[in-house]
């Protein structure tokens, strides 16, 4: 895997991260708990590849990140068999279809990076499972590297600010432009 995807996953748990979290700030209280636990787990992950020169648990990851986008398609089935839709309201559908996409992202590199080693090595099985994930990184080229840093950077924050935005935490944030704090009617504009 090159130096460029394990950034690009590790963008990609960020941004999933802080979606589960948002989405979190704003639900009933047992998908809060798993939510905010999972935004936390993306986001330490996530800075642990950045930080390191290897991924970090990537059979692990590959799994765990899969459970947030199959319990939202569990609940979606449940609202739909159940005929209720306060039950899918719950966790809006554009944060969660975000947070979903990143995770099937990383869950993906991950698989592929496993099948063109898989492919590559007789002696698979008794590689660890950092080497797996990282067997194909050589030293990337400075430009290229900054360009998909930046490129990946990019798109990421693309994504994640409108969901951000339409979390509920996003919705009761300050408007961009406005300081909620106004000096001439004693602090309590914006309120």
């Amino acid at each position: 895997m090159s130096h460029t995807t394990r950034i690009w996953m590790a963008l990609a748990s960020l941004g999933a991260g802080l979606v589960h979290l948002a989405i979190g700030a704003g639900s009933p209280l047992p998908l809060a708990i798993f939510l905010i636990g999972f935004g936390v787990a993306e986001i330490v992950w996530g800075l642990l590849v950045m930080a390191r020169a290897h991924t970090v648990l990537p059979r692990t990851v590959m799994v765990a990140s899969l459970i947030p986008v199959a319990l939202w398609a569990l609940l979606l089935t449940v609202s739909i068999v159940a005929g209720s839709s306060s039950l899918a309201s719950t966790v809006p559908l554009l944060p969660m279809a975000v947070g979903s996409l990143l995770n099937l992202y990383v869950s993906g590199s991950l698989a592929v990076a496993r099948r063109r080693f898989d492919r590559k090595s007789d002696a698979a099985a008794s590689v660890s499972s950092t080497t797996w994930a990282d067997a194909a990184a050589g030293q990337p080229q400075a430009g290229r590297y900054v360009l998909g840093l930046v490129f990946g950077a990019l798109l990421v924050s693309g994504m994640v600010t409108p969901a951000l935005a339409a979390t509920n935490a996003g919705q009761y944030a300050v408007p961009h432009g406005s300081h909620g704090f106004d000096v001439t009617d004693g602090g309590h504009s914006n309120h």
